[in-house]
């Protein structure tokens, strides 16, 4: 697996700089600040949610219980509460966390007995939804910027964001990236990167996720202290058709 990151950049150390071993976040906190940034956001959103949802043939016929911003709010907790799946939300919507942050960004009691709309009713919903119209409404670059002009921002996604699109708006506003690198989609930056890693035998490092070195697990009847390798180069030539030039990091996971 790979990962690019902008050109100069170096993998994260996974200790402090005297070898203490770096602080968890606090993720209750962070997830308090998303939820709050978009309770704020659907309020300026929600009349043209309505707008493009009541546009729908048949939507007031079927009489769907759910707000189309309740729709729309819930397929997007699908990601950002990193559900894995629809179904694996479907199993959390009445009674676990997605439910409780879908109601709490939508405004709703804590205690309210809605859960979230199930799988079934968000791909039926969407399948019939304008895709260029969805997709504007659920872009949230712009809106993140104007909300948070300093906030350094790092977007991570899978090889569909290791694009020039998603790299110049990166650039434009001042954030990070790191991106999939799929094997086979540009061979010639492929066949670059193999090239350097050969060239940069000391940019190599042995690779444990953390938890895993104090159970020693075993391999083959003998314990191991290492699970891989992290290897990396930097300025790989990783310009596309009709974009600027543009040299990233990469690093690659074994």
């Amino acid at each position: 697996m790979r990962k690019g990151l902008p050109a100069g950049a170096k993998p994260a150390k996974p200790r402090g700089a005297k070898g203490r071993r770096a602080a968890k976040p606090d993720a209750a906190r962070a997830l308090g600040d998303l939820t709050a940034f978009l309770r704020r956001a659907m309020g300026g959103l929600r009349g043209r949610i309505g707008e493009a949802f009541g546009a729908i043939p048949g939507r007031h016929e079927e009489r769907c219980t759910y707000s189309p911003a309740t729709l729309c709010m819930a397929l997007l907790g699908v990601f950002l509460l990193r559900e894995g799946s629809v179904c694996s939300a479907d199993a959390d919507r009445n009674c676990g966390s997605y439910a409780r942050w879908l109601r709490a960004v939508l405004g709703m009691p804590p205690d309210a007995g809605a859960g979230a709309p199930c799988g079934e009713l968000l791909r039926h919903w969407f399948n019939r939804a304008d895709p260029r119209l969805v997709g504007a409404l659920l872009r949230l670059a712009p809106r993140l910027k104007a909300a948070f002009p300093r906030l350094a921002i790092c977007l991570v996604g899978d090889a569909l964001y290791a694009c020039e699109r998603v790299f110049a708006l990166c650039g434009e506003n001042g954030w990070h990236f790191i991106a999939t690198f799929k094997r086979g989609r540009l061979p010639a930056v492929s066949r670059e990167t193999d090239a350097l890693l050969e060239l940069s035998p000391g940019n190599r490092s042995p690779y444990m996720p953390e938890g895993w070195a104090a159970r020693r697990r075993i391999r083959d009847g003998a314990p191991v202290e290492t699970d891989g390798e992290v290897a990396w180069v930097q300025k790989v030539d990783f310009t596309q058709p009709k974009g600027p030039g543009r040299l990233l990091t990469v690093v690659e996971c074994r």
